[in-house]
């Protein structure tokens, strides 16, 4: 008959037996979820910012976060984005960012030279043409400052065939003050010493960005030189103290995009006399290395192409190279149909929190 001293030492090696095997399983899950990319360990959130770290540019990252963060974000960093078009164009290409990527955003604004309450699309006192398009950049960042400051905490211009990835966006946004004068996108550096933002690449102002270049606009402050519209919105930034900010990622690959996805994954089809590679602010790689695994916006897509992005980002899994899961989107829970777009040119699509899970992403 088993002594007590005995049956403890049996329950104690049977319960610490256990134990080692809960723990080694549940290691074993935690390196197949990361290598599957179910939960990306780039991704971090504000948990307790007394723990925080901070990389070579000042950005804090935490804690990593959970696959369904993407619906926090998008409560925690409101986006406003206003899209440049025309009359022309509003319903040959913007009509297509309305309809895909546009939906993500907390609020989205069309800017034309002519109204379309139909569309809607916001009217400026502007004439089309390149030569106009800093005069309607100008317009466009007061016409959101005077109506709509309050109602987000980030600012993105974009034309009408740039696409955007609006998780993404978030994502980087996340470790930034919105009260500080700043501003993201793919930076330039020919003509003005801290170098300043693709337009086509499309571009981020802070509130406290906006805030002072509405200012600045008000009281004539900035001097007027050039008719390009992303070299004079940078010149007019730097001189009221917007900082231009390093939007590259933690392995220092780009996230915006001048040209479409094609011209940076394929080495050699930018080539080597291109402007290109005089005007960009780093040194970026030719090739699939461009760009990182949480790139944000690319350039010059063609309607067709706003379809396949968004088919590609937000609904293809590929069997076998990471777990099958259900890409689900807040664009798929918003409205969409023209009755739900108030007149005044601003679609609220609400803040409440939408269920939706991040993007698969392959680690």
């Amino acid at each position: 008959m088993m002594s007590g001293k005995s049956f403890l030492i049996l329950v104690t090696g049977v319960l610490t037996g256990t134990f080692l095997t809960v723990l080694a399983i549940l290691y074993n899950y935690s390196v197949q979820q990361h290598q599957m990319g179910r939960v990306p360990y780039t991704q971090h959130l504000p948990i307790n910012k007394n723990d925080s770290e901070q990389d070579d540019r000042g950005r804090k990252y935490f804690a990593p976060i959970s696959v369904d963060s993407s619906t926090a974000l998008y409560s925690q960093v409101r986006v406003l984005c206003w899209v440049m078009t025309s009359p022309h164009t509003l319903y040959t290409k913007a009509v297509h960012v309305r309809e895909t990527w546009g939906k993500r955003c907390n609020k989205i604004l069309f800017f034309s030279s002519i109204e379309d309450k139909d569309f809607p699309a916001i009217g400026l006192n502007v004439q089309e043409g390149r030569g106009s398009l800093y005069d309607k950049t100008r317009q466009a960042f007061q016409h959101i400052w005077t109506h709509y400051r309050d109602q987000a905490d980030w600012f993105m211009k974009t034309d009408d065939d740039t696409f955007v990835i609006l998780e993404n966006l978030r994502f980087l946004l996340k470790d930034y003050d919105h009260n500080q004068p700043m501003y993201f996108g793919r930076k330039f550096k020919r003509y003005i010493e801290q170098g300043y933002m693709s337009g086509g690449a499309g571009y981020v102002l802070s509130r406290a960005a906006l805030n002072r270049y509405a200012m600045a606009m008000s009281k004539r402050r900035c001097p007027k030189g050039y008719e390009i519209e992303d070299l004079e919105l940078g010149k007019c930034l730097s001189y009221i103290g917007v900082k231009a900010m390093d939007s590259r990622d933690y392995r220092k690959r780009e996230t915006f995009f001048p040209f479409a996805p094609e011209y940076h994954l394929r080495p050699g089809k930018i080539p080597a006399e291109s402007w290109y590679w005089k005007y960009i602010y780093y040194p970026n790689a030719s090739g699939p290395e461009c760009c990182s695994d949480f790139a944000i916006s690319f350039h010059y897509i063609e309607p067709d192409m706003m379809y396949v992005l968004e088919y590609f980002v937000y609904k293809l899994n590929v069997f076998g190279m990471h777990q099958v899961q259900q890409k689900k989107d807040l664009s798929n829970q918003l409205p969409v149909s023209n009755n739900s777009l108030q007149t005044d040119g601003i679609t609220t699509y609400g803040r409440e929190q939408t269920r939706r899970r991040q993007l698969v992403v392959d680690n």
